[in-house]
């Protein structure tokens, strides 16, 4: 009992409007590096405390937070968002308009996301989670790594924290904004996003414009596109077509295979320097 009173008045603290400086302890972590075959996913563990206390959070904001990421954002608790995200593509990519689908990905995706950004735009995107994120990422994290090193985490969010995919969802709502389309033009580009892969469809043309924006805009908030990892998915009929966008765009490094993917045939070109 005496147990449950601590932990109820400690989740207070942070929920209060309070920004607490002296939290070292409890946002320390050890890290665990996970081998990606291309790189390294660094993993914090943190206090047990810690998850608790944000499950808790959790299991109360959740439909604010799931507010605050809008309907293009599905990584933020919604149930079955990575299906809901694929299932959306596939229907874009099928309707007649559309020429090709844009996968992009990110560089150390979680690890970049710019905190002073995150910081000042949270606190009008999420209120309710805004006090509690201030108090996690204001200051640079300690992070043990073992025998005995020890380093400082003073971007992005600690992956493995319950509430990390939320945070990131709600930290490049921005950047989904501005590749919205503005709802005067005549287009046909639409797109999603899961974390930090994001998916768009539509004219060849405008996919072009909407990478551009990605990559002018996104560093800013701590989004890097990696052109290695993106692909564009085009539809057989508008092969040619995406090949004199490809050559007009400086499109240095093309490779064209034939799979099957979701029951039909097409052409994949691999993004580099698009």
């Amino acid at each position: 009992m005496h147990e449950r009173s601590a932990l109820s008045k400690k989740k207070s603290l942070f929920l209060n409007g309070t920004t607490y400086t002296n939290l070292e302890a409890y946002t320390a972590c050890r890290l665990i590096q996970l081998d990606k075959n291309s790189g390294v996913r660094p993993i914090g563990v943190g206090e047990v405390l810690r998850k608790i206390i944000e499950k808790a959070i959790l299991s109360v904001i959740k439909l604010e937070i799931l507010s605050s990421a809008g309907n293009l954002q599905f990584c933020a608790g919604r149930a079955g968002g990575c299906e809901a995200a694929v299932h959306a593509m596939s229907d874009i990519f099928e309707e007649e308009k559309t020429d090709a689908l844009l996968q992009v990905d990110a560089d150390n995706a979680f690890n970049s996301l710019n905190p002073r950004v995150l910081l000042h735009n949270i606190q009008y995107l999420c209120p309710s989670m805004a006090i509690y994120i201030r108090n996690c990422y204001s200051v640079p994290s300690r992070v043990f790594v073992l025998g005995g090193t020890e380093i400082s985490s003073s971007e992005g969010t600690t992956q493995e924290d319950p509430l990390a995919m939320p945070v990131y969802a709600i930290g490049i709502v921005p950047l989904l904004e501005i590749l919205k389309p503005e709802t005067s033009d005549v287009t046909t580009l639409k797109h999603v996003a899961f974390a930090d892969d994001l998916g768009g469809a539509g004219d060849l043309l405008e996919l072009r414009r909407w990478w551009d924006n990605i990559v002018n805009c996104g560093p800013k908030l701590g989004y890097n596109p990696n052109a290695s990892k993106s692909w564009l998915v085009v539809k057989p009929e508008t092969q040619t077509k995406a090949l004199n966008v490809a050559v007009q765009n400086r499109l240095l490094a093309i490779l064209l295979s034939i799979i099957s993917l979701l029951g039909f045939f097409f052409y994949i070109v691999v993004v580099k320097d698009f």
